[in-house]
């Protein structure tokens, strides 16, 4: 008797072919049960709306190149002007985006996450004098923090959202700064060129995970309290590393240019399971659509999507599906939100939904 868990069936629910280039920065969100995303059209001024139907509008903005778009609450994205100074708040008015309002924030604005509660956000920007924003999603109210480091490359929160982390890439040190009292808790150094920061769930919530520019070394780090523990070396230079949902859940990595996606436990980073993947893989994300993990793989140039679920220590493949395309991000939802998929040269947004 085959007591195999079911595979998942993914189906192409609704598809976008917009004419235009489209950039990195998109956003998925939902409101009243409705699933929408938006994506910003490539070097443009210009926000692309599609519905969960496929039905798309543009959303020109007046803006110089936009970026980062972030949910912010249901029926609400804020984007980024990267090219110039401000954050755009942009919510669902009847099927599609809508602009609402529009705020300086700081020179070049490049990056945000938001708190858990979803009141406040942090916004991090190629600004020698503001490099450091939080934000009041209430009032869009922006307020200078003091970030201690030389050229902040990459900020993220901890599990616990206490501490905000920056990783400096020009002092090779990591600044954690209290949400709470947004006061810096000194710098702590690391191996040469930090430039991303993960969060890892479990224990107190403050274990940050550290990569290095154009090395195969990863650093972690206990709290703000805690010193980095040695520097460990990866299989390969990973392009992407995601942490799984559940406490003490592996860490996975994907070497993009070696083709491998690896499972690597949390405590050690040793090893734990491997698989080849296609070369060049473009984007690798942790999907929990109803309590189960698992992964999603864009395979770029090869136009699929690969759902990897993690079983009894083992990275197992569970679908390979043609996109038509070829692949960019991935931007998982949950439940009747499905995931969506971008092919950036080809102006393509679909959505699939997986069993």
């Amino acid at each position: 008797m085959d007591n195999a868990p079911p595979r998942p069936a993914p189906r192409r629910a609704a598809e976008a072919l917009t004419g235009q280039h489209l950039g990195n920065g998109a956003a998925l969100q939902t409101a009243e049960g409705r699933p929408h995303f938006g994506v910003a059209i490539f070097g443009g001024d210009a926000i692309l709306s599609v519905d969960a139907e496929g039905g798309s509008k543009t959303l020109a903005l007046g803006a110089r190149p936009l970026g980062g778009l972030y949910a912010a609450g249901p029926g609400r994205l804020l984007a980024l002007e990267f090219g110039g100074d401000r954050v755009f708040d942009l919510r669902l008015q009847g099927p599609h985006l809508a602009l609402t309002d529009e705020r300086a924030l700081c020179d070049a604005p490049r990056l945000m996450v938001l708190e858990p509660a979803g009141r406040r956000a942090f916004v991090l920007c190629r600004d020698p004098a503001r490099p450091l924003i939080r934000l009041d999603l209430d009032t869009l109210d922006p307020l200078a923090v003091d970030l201690p480091g030389d050229t902040p490359a990459d900020i993220a929160l901890d599990a616990a959202g206490a501490w905000l982390w920056s990783a400096n890439l020009g002092s090779d040190d990591l600044t954690p700064v209290s949400t709470a009292s947004l006061r810096a808790e000194g710098r702590i150094a690391v191996s040469p060129g930090p430039w991303k920061i993960v969060a890892l769930p479990g224990g107190q919530g403050h274990r940050m995970l550290v990569l290095h520019a154009n090395s195969p070394l990863a650093t972690l780090v206990d709290g703000p309290k805690g010193a980095p523990l040695p520097p460990k070396a990866l299989s390969a230079i990973p392009s992407h590393v995601v942490a799984s949902s559940a406490e003490g859940g592996p860490v996975f990595a994907l070497y993009a240019g070696a083709g491998r996606l690896e499972a690597l436990d949390p405590q050690e980073l040793r090893p734990l399971d491997a698989i080849d993947v296609p070369v060049k893989s473009a984007d690798l994300v942790w999907s929990d659509p109803v309590g189960k993990g698992r992964l999603l793989i864009s395979t770029g140039e090869g136009g699929q999507m690969w759902v990897v679920d993690w079983l009894d220590g083992r990275l197992q493949v569970a679908a390979r599906v043609p996109l038509d395309a070829a692949a960019g991000r991935i931007y998982p939802g949950k439940g009747a939100e499905g995931v969506w998929v971008t092919g950036p040269q080809a102006g393509r947004v679909a959505r699939y939904e997986i069993d």
